[in-house]
């Protein structure tokens, strides 16, 4: 069995996070909580022009990196799509 991978949210992403509504909140929560098991599962997506992967959640968007040295998934930011490939 593979084993699973810890999760840490950046503190912009999670301010991010926090000003979203309550419904998004969770839903974004649970799509985190599940790249725990699977970092590269369905709906996941390898950014081109920079570092990272994407999530889908509605029409708004999480960026993560994943570290398989030490099996922690980084989400890096979480916004609308306009707002956050600007970054």
């Amino acid at each position: 069995m593979a084993e699973s991978y810890s999760i840490r949210i950046l503190p912009t992403a999670h301010k991010s996070l926090l000003r979203a509504p309550l419904i998004l909140q969770r839903r974004v929560r649970a799509s985190i909580g599940a790249l725990a098991a699977d970092p590269r599962g369905k709906g996941v997506v390898k950014l081109k022009g920079r570092e990272g992967y994407r999530l889908r959640v509605g029409s708004w968007r999480v960026l993560f990196v994943i570290d398989d040295a030490t099996h922690t998934v980084t989400v890096t930011g979480f916004g609308p799509r306009r707002d956050l490939y600007r970054l």
